[in-house]
């Protein structure tokens, strides 16, 4: 569950990105149900699951997980860039 409401949030920002926030709806559907029939998932079976859990306390465990999960992306996306930045640009004591 958490693995798929990551790569959803991952999803929803590449669509973003792209623009597509003003495309037709059946598009981002689309693409959602793309992703999650990637994890071996039905939209149907998804669907249920999140509602199943939307009414317990695990829904925050999960969703505490998926930020978990996207920061340490985030911080490894930032390290890659400083470490490319640094690659190409060297260090600044070298002049």
């Amino acid at each position: 569950m958490r693995d798929v409401l990551v790569d959803l949030h991952l999803s929803d920002a590449i669509l973003q990105i792209n623009s597509v926030r003003n495309r037709s709806v059946q598009v981002k559907e689309s693409h959602y149900d793309s992703v999650i029939s990637s994890h071996g998932v039905s939209k149907e079976d998804f669907e249920w699951n999140l509602a199943y859990y939307s009414y317990t306390s695990e829904l925050d465990k999960i969703m505490g997980g998926v930020i978990d999960t996207l920061s340490s992306m985030e911080g490894d996306l930032q390290k890659e860039m400083i470490h490319t930045k640094v690659q190409k640009h060297g260090t600044r004591n070298n002049k």
